[in-house]
């Protein structure tokens, strides 16, 4: 059965809003695995959370572990390579003491993945869930469209297109079963069906959606426009899961679970 998940970058107590976003019916919770937000928080190490603030079975089922967004293990600069590796292994051995075969979410900003696929498959314990923007922006897409570019730019399209920065990482895992990938739209770049049906055919976990996109309705209600919903049926007809960023200030997250239902 398809769960909600809700991703929450902003938090300061990691039990008020797995308890708050129970009330709000989503079923998972996706956190960062640091705790800078919150510097009253006394971790067994530095900047991460203690195991004792919730119990195990909360972690193992209820909770999504992201690691750190600024590690760059690919980097070119050799001192910020090293310490995100530290950094990267860190956060891994910490998420597996915290969970038993649970899930960590790692996002891809760009091609150069070499490194951190490497490290990743030789660390992880768990599943890893991997963030990636669902199309290219229309700006950088002007470079590689057109018949006449199909095989003249392949060069280009690995650079920008997130598709394929994900076949290249899938494949450097060596198309591990743990390794899944979950695709984010972006309220001002809607996808071609050829964009949304591409991704059907991979391990998707399922569909990232900014609660920015939610508008009111007549009745004062948030819903998706129209254009949108027309998208994201494809994925709702698959049964994929559903994951909807947002901040602590959000007041409309409960209305955002009826509409993906």
């Amino acid at each position: 059965m398809p769960y909600l998940c809700l991703i929450q970058e902003e938090i300061e107590d990691y039990v008020e809003c797995l308890k708050n976003s129970q009330d709000d019916l989503y079923t998972v919770v996706a956190v960062p695995i640091d705790n800078k937000n919150n510097k009253s928080v006394e971790g067994v190490e530095e900047d991460l959370y203690p195991d004792t603030i919730l119990p195990s079975e909360k972690w193992n089922n209820k909770i999504i572990l992201m690691l750190s967004d600024d590690i760059n293990c690919d980097s070119e600069d050799t001192q910020e390579r090293k310490m995100s590796e530290e950094t990267l292994e860190r956060e891994i051995s910490w998420a597996a003491h915290l969970q038993f075969a649970g899930y960590v979410m790692v996002r891809l900003k760009n091609k150069n993945n070499t490194n951190l696929a490497r490290l990743l498959s030789k660390s992880i314990k768990g599943n890893v869930i991997v963030r990636v923007l669902l199309n290219a922006p229309k700006s950088e897409q002007d470079g590689f469209t057109g018949k006449a570019c199909e095989n003249e730019n392949e060069d280009i399209r690995s650079e920008f297109d997130p598709w394929h920065w994900w076949k290249k990482f899938h494949a450097l895992t060596n198309y591990s079963p743990k390794v899944k990938v979950v695709v984010e739209v972006h309220p001002n770049e809607v996808p071609s069906k050829q964009e949304v049906l591409r991704w059907l055919g991979e391990p998707l976990e399922g569909v990232i959606v900014p609660s920015q996109m939610f508008i009111k309705n007549a009745n004062d209600y948030p819903v998706l426009p129209k254009i949108w919903q027309s998208v994201l049926i494809d994925f709702v007809q698959m049964h994929k899961n559903f994951f909807v960023t947002t901040t602590k200030s959000d007041c409309a997250k409960k209305f955002h679970l009826s509409q993906n239902s």
